[in-house]
């Protein structure tokens, strides 16, 4: 601290604030027992698809497209996806992963959403999750869908998925799947 005309002055680093933020995601892919898959489990190129939910103070969520469309003009929505990074080039608010299930690949982030948007009037304080849509693999496809008691609900004609948790936090989601 330094002394000015008899006032103690702090000298503090640059703050900056930020009306944009990210949102990380991550998958663990989980055998059996609920460890961890670091080896050669099942040696199948895996299809997992990503998909970026908000919600605003009515804690509602919906798809990140599906809510900038129902609260932003055009020009506003088309803003925002060319702005968001992390998502797939012809659909930003999703992301599309292929690999082996033993492989460390299965985490990712979107980037550059607004914290806040003006919709009819009022600022919106948007909270953000990903949750996983689909996995494919060997031609099968299995659907999943998150209910609201926090739990995924399975479709589809594939046995690789057979149970699912989600874990989330305020602004961030990483499903974890057995």
């Amino acid at each position: 601290a330094q002394e000015e005309d008899g006032q103690a002055v702090i000298d503090l680093k640059t703050v900056t604030n930020s009306l944009y933020e990210s949102v990380p995601f991550e998958k663990v892919w989980k055998d059996e027992n609920g460890n961890a898959v670091t080896t050669g489990y099942i040696d199948l190129d895996v299809t997992v698809t990503f998909q970026l939910q908000v919600s605003d103070e009515t804690g509602s969520w919906e798809d990140a497209g599906t809510y900038f469309d129902n609260h932003l003009t055009e020009g506003e929505q088309a803003a925002i996806a060319g702005a968001v990074t992390g998502g797939d080039t012809d659909s930003p608010f999703t992301k599309t992963v292929t690999g082996k299930i033993y492989n460390t690949g299965w985490s990712g982030s979107f980037g550059n959403l607004p914290r806040v948007i003006r919709s009819d009037g009022e600022s919106k304080n948007l909270t953000y999750r990903v949750v996983e849509t689909q996995v494919s693999y060997n031609g099968t496809t299995q659907t999943l869908t998150l209910g609201e008691d926090g739990k995924y609900v399975l479709a589809g004609e594939g046995k690789l998925v057979t149970g699912a948790e989600f874990a989330a936090d305020r602004r961030r989601a990483a499903p974890l799947v057995a």
